[in-house]
């Protein structure tokens, strides 16, 4: 179960690396502290 488990997680780092991590990008864009006061 562990090895099934490891490699899901390298087959999606390697399509991230693939397609891009376009989380990272707009994590440098938005200030996402201004998102606490409404999901508190």
């Amino acid at each position: 179960m562990n090895n099934e488990i490891n490699l899901s997680a390298e087959e999606m780092y390697e399509d991230v690396k693939k397609h891009g991590d376009k989380l990272n990008d707009i994590d440098q864009i938005v200030d996402w502290e201004l998102f606490r006061p409404i999901l508190s």
